[in-house]
């Protein structure tokens, strides 16, 4: 016998060895018959159904009683964009403390999106902000201005 057909011998008992740890002995037996094609492919199911959705809710509030839809829609998992470019600056301020209020019990969070619209996102919506530009903060100095 030559080293070559020694060392496959050993691999092959080492692999028959680990195999047998890993599953009962009479679960494994390649000498019976080969496995078919199907049954070495990993047997997966596919759930049938309809799969979840995301759904926001856009608003263009006027007065503070508008607000209850949106509470609404927070509290059955909905996100929420709001839109303030009709709304004076006293309501906007309400609006935003009370939705930011619901938004905080519910597990959610809100990110203001521009200077009149803001999302309030329920808690199954993770809220990302690409950075696109870096300003100096105004009490650094620049160079140019020294």
């Amino acid at each position: 016998m030559c080293f070559v057909e020694e060392v496959v011998i050993l691999a092959v008992g080492l692999i028959n060895k680990l195999t047998n740890f890993i599953m009962a002995e009479e679960e494994y037996d390649m000498e019976d018959e080969p496995l078919k094609a199907s049954d070495r492919r990993a047997q997966l199911k596919v759930h049938e159904g309809t799969t979840p959705t995301l759904k926001v809710y856009v608003t263009y509030p006027k007065v503070f009683d508008d607000v209850r839809v949106c509470a609404d829609y927070l509290n059955s998992n909905m996100s929420v964009i709001v839109n303030f470019e009709s709304t004076d600056s006293c309501t906007k301020q309400r609006i935003c403390d009370f939705l930011e209020g619901v938004t905080f019990v519910t597990g959610g969070s809100n990110q203001k999106v521009s200077d009149g619209v803001t999302l309030f996102a329920s808690a199954r919506v993770d809220i990302t902000q690409e950075r696109q530009g870096f300003s100096l903060p105004p009490y650094i100095k620049r160079i140019k201005d020294l």
